[in-house]
């Protein structure tokens, strides 16, 4: 048993996409993604992840961010999101883009990061699932 066990490959997380990462890449994703989380969404979403009221929402315990599939976050960060303008909110707040000013990486790193900072447990996001989305249907 334990010479099949050590044959067996290193440790690797699955992002829900069919894609792997190995451990080694989700510690540098996350790393990377600190750093991008200080520098594009902290201002807005806290520097714990609590949001700002509805302008912002929390990301810490945020359900869509934690879903097995990191589809619809991959989508949000590549093409913002905007509520519906309404009598009541004639302006409304919103999630700009990052499809023009952050790379593959980059945006795999903020969402691994994102997925696993103040007590989140979601998988790591791939590069190769941000790429593969970039370039699919809106929605």
């Amino acid at each position: 048993m334990a010479v099949y066990l050590r044959s067996l490959p290193i440790a690797q997380v699955h992002d829900g996409s069919g894609v792997r990462v190995s451990a080694t890449q989700a510690i540098t994703l996350r790393k990377q993604g600190a750093a991008l989380y200080g520098e594009h969404c902290a201002s807005c979403h806290g520097d714990n992840g609590e949001g700002r009221g509805a302008a912002a929402p929390a990301l810490a315990g945020n359900r869509a961010l934690l879903m097995d599939s990191a589809l619809n976050p991959i989508r949000v960060l590549l093409y913002g999101g905007y509520p519906p303008g309404t009598a009541d909110n004639p302006r409304p707040y919103g999630m700009p883009p990052f499809a023009q000013s952050l790379n593959d990486e980059q945006l795999a790193a903020l969402l691994s990061y994102t997925r696993s900072a103040w007590g989140n447990q979601a998988a790591p996001v791939s590069p190769v699932e941000v790429m593969r989305n970039r370039s699919g249907p809106l929605w």
